[in-house]
């Protein structure tokens, strides 16, 4: 039954100066509710009750909101984002939240949250959050920064950490096999090799790695990627350390495991992903799907099945031709050879290439 009536007693900390109220019940791992503007954490009343066996359940009201102080200075300039996130890391760390952390989040709560959570990803356990929300006429989505709005569909083509897969279908856990590799892509600087493939003014460097385990790292954070990638070709000869110099001070350096994304469907009501097996496959999957989209007069359940009907096969059988092991050897026969073959001509215009730079790890 939804009641208007506040159950709970709040508690209030001095935070910085001011006062900041809150609800705090239940006991065990930390469960966070953050409301959003312009309310405060009164929006809880009807699902604290449900949940506060769960655990430690804290529902404060923010910086100036509900009973919670409001600022000395209250004009047009307070109130930013960053002021919200300095009395909230202030009251979360006066009350202890520092591990197993749980989020609930709702509208400008959600941008607290997941910032929060970003920077202390050791720390978070969970984030709840409806950001993907599908009925019969479309589909709701909820923007990092709390914003809601309705689309007919939801295509996914945002890459192997896909923030739609993750939401619509589950975890990434669940549909990403892990190939053994880590590589990197960075400029490199032109001068350290005459022979490069092309006249370009440009260069750019392949790195790659084999790697039995996964590494344990965060797939955001570009200087922890950097430093795996350093020390992954510390100490290598020839040409890598000015290749890793080059590299490690490009803003556009990207790392990431080689991996496959496996998946039983494309499609789940209203959201589709645009498969492929690399860049240009995915291209010619959101081709296709158009394709499919225009062809059915916008029926998204037809086009969706043909499209997947139509291109799993290949995709499919581009995954399982994948062959690194000339590109990563496992023995040094296998560098000179991968090193010879790069020299040889591929058109009747003699042409070579720059050999890959790779270190074997087992």
């Amino acid at each position: 039954m939804i009641s208007a009536t506040f159950p709970y007693a709040k508690q209030t900390r001095s935070i910085l100066g001011q006062t900041m109220a809150y609800v705090d019940v239940g006991v065990g791992d930390p469960i966070v509710f953050l409301h959003g503007n312009p309310t405060f954490s009164y929006i809880w009343r009807n699902i604290l009750p449900h949940v506060q066996q769960l655990g430690r359940c804290i529902a404060p009201d923010l910086i100036g909101m509900g009973e919670s102080q409001k600022l000395p200075d209250s004009g047009p300039t307070s109130y930013t984002f960053l002021e919200h996130r300095r009395y909230l890391d202030a009251l979360l760390e006066a009350l202890g939240v520092r591990e197993q952390v749980t989020f609930v989040v709702h509208d400008w709560g959600s941008a607290l949250g997941f910032d929060w959570s970003y920077r202390h990803p050791q720390a978070v356990k969970g984030i709840a959050y409806k950001a993907l929300e599908q009925t019969n006429d479309g589909v709701t989505v909820c923007f990092e920064g709390g914003a809601t709005r309705q689309f007919d569909l939801v295509i996914g083509a945002d890459g192997m950490h896909s923030t739609v897969r993750r939401l619509a279908f589950g975890p990434e856990s669940q549909f990403i096999r892990y190939m053994e590799h880590y590589f990197a892509f960075a400029n490199a600087d032109p001068a350290l090799g005459e022979n490069r493939s092309g006249n370009h003014a440009g260069a750019k460097a392949y790195f790659a790695f084999r790697q039995r385990e996964p590494l344990t790292y965060d797939y955001r954070d570009v200087e922890q990627q950097k430093r795996l990638l350093n020390e992954a070709f510390a100490g290598m000869p020839w040409r890598v350390p000015e290749l890793l110099d080059s590299a490690l001070a490009d803003p556009d350096f990207y790392f990431d495991a080689l991996s496959q994304v496996r998946m039983p469907s494309w499609s789940s009501g209203r959201i589709a992903l645009v498969a492929g097996a690399g860049a240009m496959l995915a291209l010619i999957g959101a081709y296709r799907l158009a394709g499919k989209l225009g062809a059915t007069g916008g029926d998204h359940q037809v086009a969706f099945r043909r499209y997947e009907e139509g291109d799993r096969e290949m995709v499919e059988r581009t995954q399982s031709q994948l062959f690194i092991g000339l590109l990563v050897p496992k023995s040094h026969t296998g560098i000179w050879a991968r090193n010879t073959l790069a020299q040889l001509p591929l058109s009747p215009t003699p042409r070579t290439v720059t050999p890959v730079s790779v270190r074997r790890r087992v």
